[in-house]
């Protein structure tokens, strides 16, 4: 309901709710370089479908890259930053990087995996590999 005369919701952008001391804030800031482990996000995840300003997560060459028209990919993000796409294929987790990946990233997004189908498929033999998972 529009009641004619009412202010609007927020008539000017809101600055900070709350002012943080200088030794909160360079925890934060440090918190900041803290490096982010491998995540494997599900399809249609909320990190990358909510947000107005994905640069947070989503590097600028990358846009568009995690979904394909309406379809949205499962995807991977490696400190913090999406770094590719990953889908289950009889068995074996199939990930396809965007880049070159470091061998220690290489090494713990294959961790991160391993963890990720030990709980999916408890018991289950798998198998991971890195490969094409959306045709360009």
């Amino acid at each position: 309901m529009v009641r004619h005369g009412s202010p609007p919701c927020h008539p000017r952008p809101l600055g900070p709710v709350v002012k943080l001391p200088p030794s909160a804030r360079r925890a934060a800031a440090a918190a900041m370089d803290t490096p982010a482990p491998p995540r494997f996000l599900p399809e249609y995840d909320n990190l990358l479908l909510s947000h107005a300003d994905r640069t947070r997560v989503v590097p600028a060459g990358l846009q568009g890259r995690s979904r394909q028209g309406n379809q949205a990919h499962r995807t991977l993000l490696v400190d913090g930053f999406l770094a590719g796409v990953w889908k289950p294929v009889d068995g074996t987790l199939v990930i396809a990087p965007f880049g070159v990946l470091t061998k220690a990233q290489r090494q713990e997004v294959t961790a991160e995996g391993e963890r990720m189908l030990a709980v999916m498929h408890p018991g289950a033999a798998h198998d991971i590999r890195f490969g094409t998972v959306v045709p360009r």
